[in-house]
């Protein structure tokens, strides 16, 4: 009877794993399904920039990403001449209503330093998702800024105008 049960809490073990794996590889298919809308998204605001009001056009960004990603926070950076982000447009979910935040968030590649490397990898049209920030290589300090902000995970899409990084589109979570 002990082997039986030994192998029952096994299985039960087993079964659980499985189920989590099952979850993690879902959530990993809409974060990704989230970045390709994400990159659609971030394709049409150059374009947008150059005909209307830079605010209204990231308003109407942050509504067009949060809709379909049901995401907490949506962030639009545009990078500066020395490399430095500057935060054009955030919102936060604050009891079902969207506000402008209390804090303000930093974009971020996990252990790249975005101003000395020129953009990091976005500048090469990389995206970056974030399924679980304590599973990304994170460095401490970053760990402790997301977690201080409430995410969990992020999604980060290049912002290109003309061929070239303009900024940053990021959804959180």
């Amino acid at each position: 009877a002990k082997t039986m049960q030994d192998i029952s809490r096994q299985m039960e073990a087993s079964l659980k794993d499985a189920e989590y794996i099952a979850q993690l590889q879902e959530q990993s298919a809409q974060m990704t399904k989230a970045a390709q809308i994400g990159r659609s998204v971030a394709e049409l605001i150059p374009k947008i920039l150059q005909t209307q009001d830079a605010k209204q056009v990231c308003q109407i960004t942050q509504r067009a990403v949060r809709h379909p990603l049901k995401c907490d926070r949506v962030a639009i950076y545009r990078f500066n001449e020395d490399w430095s982000q500057e935060l054009l447009s955030e919102s936060v979910l604050n009891n079902g209503t969207y506000t402008a935040p209390d804090q303000t968030l930093s974009a971020t590649w996990p252990k790249t330093d975005l101003q000395e490397t020129k953009g990091g990898p976005y500048r090469n049209q990389e995206s970056l998702v974030v399924n679980n920030i304590y599973a990304a290589d994170h460095a401490p300090l970053e760990i402790e800024m997301l977690e201080e902000f409430g995410i969990n995970a992020y999604m980060m899409v290049p912002v290109f105008k003309e061929g070239q990084i303009w900024g940053l589109l990021g959804a959180y979570q």
